[in-house]
């Protein structure tokens, strides 16, 4: 080929390569509805997203769609065809505008106090619909550019990170065993038991059950049972008609009864933990305390049953094992009981005691007003007040930066406690007896039942207008009448006591 003859087609690659690229969005692709079924896909905020992992894709393109759904969910995606991929598709999509929605709803409430900006941090119960990443609550937040600290429940924590305990085998013997006893049709049984525990004057005059939604059961439920390890072979053997003869030789298993006796008391140790972290005036700091100290006593325990003689004056049902066969310390549950240090997204230590931190290791723009308050000589005498009770003390004229941090750290939540407290209290108000109740009824009773204040009925019933009477003595019955039905109408709705005298 001529020279010559190149030319046009040279000048033609250089202006192909010259040209700008086009832009997805110049490209006008809209999204099909066949990709729903076909690759599990629906469109997201303009985008083509995964219903599986919730990945999104840039380019609405039907090779992009296939080939992630068939690198990444191909056995899943088959194993569904016809109606049942629809309705996992339509589950799948509910899943999602569900949690849109409750991200709206919780931005309408949140816009009426003064929108996001006033968060000082988030706490969830930890589900993908409060912590994913991307259509979960944290990752619509994020995406709204609100940046504060989302929270995992840390009594919800406590809870699955005993459940990482693994002493299957114990608590399901335990269960059927339970079950066996008092569960079902089996009210013959159960009061065949309650006698023969009496009878022989037991520690414990029942078991009792155990559910994976009451975490706290286990704990009570694995002390009696192991109280009760010597009555229950004897009545499984003689009163229970099935065939309990596996369950008796586990029962009479030294081997079993040391696993069993341990985990009642490591179940006992995170039962406590469970009580501590619980209840409303705590702040994070208060729940970080409680985790550090556990996580102390976790290296207490490692270190006492690496010994030779197992130390297990904290374990009282162990050391009543070893009393009974002392040849089972040898054969104790080696446990690694150990924890990683928690990492905090704020400076628990200088709301805790700000007088004896380092002022180099705190935030830069804290650091001057914390070199004045801590050179201060009030505040040095008020070393004795910590937390919110020294914080209180500190005018916002004199340190404003300081104050900001204490009143957010203080209004920080370490727990949803709170808040299932409340839905306790609600369920508790409107029964299915009382479902005719209003929602302004139902707001006032709630405002009753969640309040710490004393409520001085016979006070506010003498405000009230009362009937015209001729005389004295009637009336201050009508009122006292008016006021015991008040009090006991609020007693049995709210669950809350009212304090008897009347005081101004």
């Amino acid at each position: 080929m001529p020279v010559w003859g190149l030319t046009p087609i040279l000048k033609h690659l250089a202006t192909e390569m010259s040209a700008p690229k086009r832009k997805h969005d110049q490209e006008n692709r809209i999204f099909q509805a066949r990709w729903e079924t076909d690759y599990l896909f629906t469109e997201f905020k303009g985008r083509p997203m995964c219903l599986v992992c919730l990945e999104t894709k840039s380019a609405m393109k039907d090779y992009n769609l296939s080939r992630h759904n068939n690198t990444t969910h191909k056995e899943k995606s088959e194993k569904y065809t016809g109606a049942a991929r629809a309705a996992i598709v339509a589950d799948l999509k509910g899943k999602i505008h569900r949690q849109q929605n409750i991200f709206n709803t919780v931005k309408a409430v949140v816009n009426e106090h003064g929108g996001f900006s006033k968060l000082s941090a988030i706490v969830t119960n930890g589900t993908p619909s409060m912590q994913g990443r991307r259509t979960g609550f944290a990752g619509l937040l994020h995406q709204s550019g609100v940046d504060c600290p989302v929270l995992h429940c840390i009594i919800h924590q406590e809870a699955l990170c005993a459940k990482t305990i693994n002493f299957s085998h114990v608590m399901d013997l335990v269960t059927k065993v339970t079950s066996l006893i008092q569960g079902g049709n089996r009210a013959l049984n159960h009061r065949k038991f309650v006698a023969f525990l009496e009878e022989v004057n037991a520690a414990y005059g029942d078991l009792q059950m155990h559910t994976d939604i009451r975490w706290m059961s286990r704990g009570k439920c694995l002390e009696r049972f192991f109280a009760l390890r010597t009555e229950l072979p004897v009545f499984s053997e003689d009163c229970v008609h099935c065939d309990t003869s596996a369950y008796c030789r586990k029962l009479q298993d030294t081997a079993f009864l040391c696993n069993m006796a341990f985990l009642s008391d490591i179940t006992s140790h995170l039962n406590h933990l469970n009580i501590q972290l619980q209840g409303r005036c705590q702040t994070v700091s208060d729940l970080y305390a409680y985790m550090s100290a556990f996580r102390r006593k976790l290296a207490l325990f490692r270190d006492g049953f690496s010994c030779t003689s197992p130390n297990l004056s904290h374990f009282p049902s162990c050391e009543e094992m070893r009393r009974d066969v002392p040849e089972c310390e040898k054969i104790f549950p080696k446990v690694s009981m150990s924890a990683s240090k928690t990492s905090t997204p704020w400076s628990h230590e200088l709301f805790t005691a700000p007088l004896s931190v380092t002022v180099t290791e705190q935030p830069a723009e804290l650091q001057l007003e914390l070199c004045e308050l801590q050179s201060d000589p009030f505040f040095q005498s008020q070393k004795n007040e910590k937390g919110i009770l020294f914080w209180r003390l500190l005018p916002e004229s004199r340190s404003p930066l300081l104050k900001d941090f204490s009143l957010s750290m203080a209004s920080m939540f370490g727990s949803t406690y709170i808040r299932e407290s409340n839905f306790s209290t609600m369920k508790h108000i409107k029964s299915k007896e009382r479902n005719r109740l209003t929602d302004e009824a139902l707001f006032q009773l709630m405002q009753i039942g969640s309040t710490k204040a004393d409520i001085d009925i016979q006070n506010i019933v003498q405000q009230q207008g009362r009937p015209q009477v001729s005389h004295e003595d009637k009336c201050c019955s009508a009122r006292c009448r008016r006021g015991s039905l008040f009090r006991t109408l609020l007693e049995t709705s709210c669950g809350i006591r009212l304090c008897k005298n009347s005081s101004n």
